[in-house]
């Protein structure tokens, strides 16, 4: 079975960040690839050669993930989505949980 990862992302995710006491902090596009390179390297649909299935999953939701950002980034108005993407095991197998 696929692991399966659901991300729900909110306007509020990038590119501004909002303290307390100070004002928003606007995110580069860099600064968001580096915080995501984790989530990339997790999903890569290189991945998953061996798991046709899930390799197009984890494709489509980066795919949607990007365009998502890019809108936001650029100051654009969008709705919040939910994405999935599937998780390898420690074994190499594909696994799945809902978050």
């Amino acid at each position: 079975m696929a692991k399966i990862l659901k991300l729900n992302l909110r306007r509020c995710f990038v590119p501004m960040v909002y303290l307390t006491t100070r004002p928003p902090i606007t995110l580069t596009q860099q600064e968001v690839a580096t915080a995501l390179r984790p989530l990339y390297f997790a999903v890569h649909p290189d991945l998953f050669y061996q798991f046709p299935k899930e390799k197009e999953i984890n494709e489509n939701s980066l795919k949607q993930m990007n365009y998502y950002l890019e809108t936001i980034l650029k100051n654009l108005p969008t709705d919040p989505v939910s994405l999935t993407f599937c998780l390898k095991n420690a074994t190499q197998n594909v696994g799945r949980s809902e978050y």
